[in-house]
């Protein structure tokens, strides 16, 4: 293995002695021409920009195949931890529309499934609750907590009721109880969003003034009476683009729709190949059409000029894109 770089440039004499062995080891034991063997040294030798020691490539290659193979046979379950644990270089949305490319559903928001972190069954995976913005750990673990202690919520009203029980400091805030609500968290439970946030705001106001444990009302049929009284189909429910974009601000992606289905819809796409054929087109002016998931920039070092980095995303793919200065 020769010295990287970042060691210092190796002498020349040293350049020279290791290029001579180089070259005489591959023309006496591999049986290549001198020709031969000067072309692969000259790929070798542009390795001293960069070079990893053999164990330290060995590692690397023993993650990449135990990755590869979680992925190819658990996508849902190798994906959901992925973006459990900061997921990588892309963004957590970019991570989902992986998990879809590889045959899994994104399930809803659901507060009696959804765990803190995402979870995959089979080829479903649950997003979890730790994305949504502006609500504590603290409620989100006391969420788990109650669940798993007496069972399943039975509705918004058990929900508030429960959650307002604990201690003082891990009192679920009503903000945080909305936030849930507008990500989907209690669609389940068969009112319209607006329907839970207008609940929420009489259950809360009930509550205030009880006991320290919030308790007041418990056994006196007042929270029951909230729920049954929630003004059905006076209250016009979100339709999908204000769903999608509350989930957007909320989650930082959607969930009731896919801004990645709409791409062909735009003017732009027009002439677009998909990415997914990208290997099809060497040597070809091509045109790809995308969102931008992430982009980086960079100046070269000679000149000092701008250029750009970037990764783009349709329904089929990801593909890299260099910007040059020009």
């Amino acid at each position: 293995m020769m010295n990287s770089h970042h060691e210092g440039a190796p002498e020349q004499a040293e350049w020279k002695e290791t290029a001579t062995a180089f070259l005489q080891g591959c023309m006496q034991h591999s049986g290549l021409t001198r020709e031969q063997a000067l072309e692969v040294w000259e790929r070798v030798s542009s390795f001293t920009g960069f070079s990893f020691c053999k164990s330290h490539s060995a590692t690397y290659a023993q993650l990449s195949f135990q990755c590869t193979y979680l992925k190819a046979h658990y996508p849902a379950q190798f994906l959901s931890a992925v973006i459990s644990n900061s997921h990588g270089f892309y963004r957590r949305d970019v991570y989902l529309n992986e998990a879809r490319r590889w045959g899994c559903r994104i399930l809803p928001m659901d507060i009696n499934d959804s765990r803190v972190k995402y979870t995959g069954r089979g080829r479903l995976i649950r997003p979890g609750l730790m994305h949504v913005r502006s609500v504590r750990g603290a409620t989100l673990e006391a969420v788990e907590a109650r669940r798993r202690e007496d069972g399943p919520f039975r509705d918004l009203v058990d929900f508030v009721e429960r959650l307002s029980a604990t201690g003082a400091a891990n009192r679920i805030h009503q903000t945080e109880v909305e936030r849930l609500i507008l990500v989907g968290a209690f669609d389940g439970f068969g009112l319209s969003q607006p329907e839970s946030l207008w609940l929420l705001d009489d259950v809360c106001q009930s509550l205030k003034g009880g006991d320290a444990g919030g308790s007041l009302f418990q056994g006196t049929g007042v929270m029951e009476r909230l729920a049954r009284e929630v003004p059905r189909g006076l209250l016009r429910d979100y339709n999908l683009a204000q769903k999608c974009l509350n989930e957007l601000e909320l989650l930082g992606y959607m969930l009731s729709g896919d801004i990645l289905e709409i791409l062909d819809l735009h003017p732009a796409s027009t002439g677009a190949i998909s990415m997914r054929d990208v290997s099809r087109h060497v040597g070809e002016r091509v045109k790809v059409f995308g969102r931008q998931v992430t982009e980086r920039m960079h100046r070269v070092e000679r000149t000092g000029e701008p250029m750009m980095f970037l990764t783009l995303e349709d329904k089929s793919e990801t593909v890299d894109v260099i910007l040059w200065p020009d």
